[in-house]
C-alpha cells in the first residue's frame, strides 16, 4: 500500500475509547489509510513523545465574526481543533432584518468582536455561505440563535409571544434548519431570550424534535436558583421531545456548592426516564460574559437607549443595586 506520509511512532488515542497505544499512522493524500507499525512513505513525521488523536471540537465557540476576517482561526486549528460550533447562548449574527444589521452588530461586539467586518447577509443560509466562501480552517457549525428568531419577529422587548408570534418563530427556525443550522440555542439570562417563558421553549422545542436536533441551552441561573432552571430544562426536554444540552453547567457562589450533588442526581434521573438530557463543562472556575448580564431582564426592556436611560435615574439605580 503506498503511502504519501506516515506519522511515526506517536501515542495513539482514536477517539473510540480504545486503550491509547504506541503507533504509526499512514495518510493517502488527505485520508488516513492506514494504522499499524512500521508503516513507511517518502515523508516521515516523528511523533514519539506526543499525543496523534481525531481533531477536538470546540463545542462552545464565539468565532462567528472572526471566521469572516481570519477564516484559517489558526488559534484554534493550532491547537487541534477541527470543528467549531457557532450561535451560542441565543445571540448571534443569523438571521437578521436588514434595517436592524447595524443596531444587532453593535450589540454583539462587545461578545463577538468587530474586526471590520460587513453584515451583508439576512437569513442563516446567507451568512453560513459567506464563512463558506472563506474556506475556513475548521469545520464550521451553526446553531440557530433563539434571540435572533425572537428579534425578528418579536423585536427586542419584554413580549410574551402568543400563538401568531409563537408560529412565525417556529417557521423561521425550520428555514433556518432547513439552510444548514445544526440546532438552536438560547441564553436565559440575556435579552430578548431572557423574555421567553418555558411555553415558548417547548414550542421552539417541538420543532427541534421533528428533525432531531438540539436545543442548547445557556440556564436562567448558575446559582441561587440553579435547580428550578434544571427543572424547566427538564420539562421542556420531556413536553417538546427534543434533545437538550446545557452549556457550561456550573453552581455558582460557595454557598450553592452543596447544590451540586442535587444537581447531578436530577441529570441522571432525567436520563434514566429516558430524557434525551447532555450537559458540557469547561475544567476551571474562571468565567466571562457581557457586563450587561449583571442587570435583571427589566433593565434591558425598550433596547441600549433605555437602559442607558434607567442608568441615568438615581430611583432606578437604587432598584438596580438591590436585585444585582
Amino acid at each position: 500500500m503506498a503511502l504519501d506520509r506516515v506519522l511515526k511512532g506517536g501515542r495513539l488515542l482514536d477517539g473510540t475509547g480504545a486503550p491509547a497505544r504506541v503507533a504509526d499512522v499512514g495518510l493517502r493524500g488527505a485520508r488516513i489509510a492506514a494504522v499499524g507499525s512500521a508503516l513507511s512513505a517518502p515523508d516521515v513525521i516523528d511523533c514519539a513523545g506526543h499525543v496523534v488523536c481525531p481533531g477536538f471540537i470546540d463545542t462552545h465557540s464565539h468565532s462567528d465574526v472572526k471566521v469572516l476576517a481570519d477564516p484559517r482561526l489558526p488559534m484554534k486549528v493550532r491547537q487541534g481543533i477541527t470543528l467549531e460550533v457557532f450561535g451560542q447562548d441565543g445571540i448571534s449574527v443569523a438571521p437578521v432584518r436588514p434595517e436592524e444589521r447595524a443596531a444587532w452588530k453593535q450589540k454583539l461586539s462587545g461578545l463577538l468582536g468587530d474586526f471590520g467586518v460587513e453584515w451583508d447577509w439576512s437569513s442563516v443560509g446567507e451568512y453560513l455561505a459567506r464563512v463558506a466562501r472563506g474556506e475556513p480552517g475548521p469545520d464550521v457549525a451553526y446553531l440557530v440563535p433563539h434571540g435572533a428568531i425572537r428579534q425578528c419577529v418579536l423585536g427586542g422587548g419584554d413580549r410574551r409571544a402568543d400563538a401568531g408570534a409563537l408560529s412565525a418563530m417556529q417557521d423561521l427556525l425550520r428555514a433556518s434548519l432547513g439552510q444548514g443550522a445544526c440546532g438552536l440555542s438560547t441564553g436565559l439570562i440575556y435579552p430578548p431570550c431572557c423574555y421567553a417563558d418555558t411555553e415558548e421553549l417547548i414550542a421552539l422545542g417541538r420543532v427541534l424534535a421533528e428533525v432531531s436536533r438540539p436545543l442548547v441551552v445557556h440556564m436562567r441561573s448558575e446559582s441561587d436558583r440553579i435547580l428550578e432552571a434544571l427543572d424547566e430544562m427538564i420539562r421542556v426536554a420531556r413536553e417538546s421531545g427534543c434533545p437538550v444540552h446545557i452549556s457550561h453547567l456550573k453552581v455558582a457562589g460557595r454557598e450553592n456548592w452543596p447544590r451540586a450533588g442535587e444537581v447531578t442526581r436530577r441529570l441522571e434521573e432525567a436520563r434514566r426516564a429516558g430524557l434525551r438530557l447532555t450537559a458540557d463543562q469547561y475544567p476551571y472556575v474562571a468565567g466571562s460574559t457581557l457586563l450587561g448580564a449583571i442587570l435583571p431582564p427589566w433593565a434591558h426592556d425598550g433596547g441600549t437607549e433605555a437602559t442607558l436611560a434607567r442608568l441615568a435615574d438615581p430611583e432606578a439605580r437604587r432598584r438596580l443595586k438591590a436585585m444585582m
